[in-house]
């Protein structure tokens, strides 16, 4: 493809992925500073602060792997999926100019807010905190539902006949 991808060795492949995939979490978590294309960062493989990102995503998926649900496996391949052309192995030609892009995680979004909104629900259940307005609801519901039935039922438990007026005084 050219010169520009001839450069790229592996280990930076790797160092641009792993930074890309934080750079996309942040932007979905606060997208601030939102742009079409982002500046082209310095990439030093002897620094070791850009590794970071590397031993974070090993760290995360160790962690996945040993304490994580396959629910949290199957979001985390997810939302990787659709990034993995995108992340820098494969010479795309919008990377000479930027290595991250707003539109490139377009794909990976939805999943990311499905796992939120999992996270939400599942947050008071885990801080041991049970949400008392959906069941209280659902009992009030349950409880006019009943009380409906037994109004418009015989004291003997049959069905009232609706062209006849009856009485709680009657019996069957």
């Amino acid at each position: 493809m050219g010169p520009f991808f001839d450069d790229l060795s592996w280990m930076k492949r790797v160092v641009i992925a792993s930074q890309a995939v934080w750079f996309y979490l942040m932007k979905l978590l606060h997208p601030v500073d939102v742009r079409v294309l982002y500046p082209q960062w310095k990439v030093d493989l002897a620094l070791g602060w850009q590794w970071l990102g590397f031993v974070l995503l090993l760290a995360g998926a160790a962690w996945l792997w040993r304490k994580g649900g396959r629910g949290q496996i199957a979001f985390a391949l997810l939302f990787l999926g659709p990034l993995l052309p995108v992340l820098g192995f494969y010479n795309l030609n919008g990377r000479r100019m930027a290595w991250v892009a707003d539109r490139w995680v377009y794909f990976s979004t939805p999943v990311f807010f499905a796992l939120m909104a999992r996270r939400a629900v599942m947050l008071p259940r885990r801080a041991g905190l049970f949400l008392a307005v959906p069941y209280a609801s659902r009992s009030t519901s349950w409880a006019a539902l009943r009380r409906r039935r037994r109004h418009f039922a015989k004291p003997c438990g049959g069905a009232r006949n609706s062209s006849r007026r009856t009485t709680t005084s009657e019996t069957c």
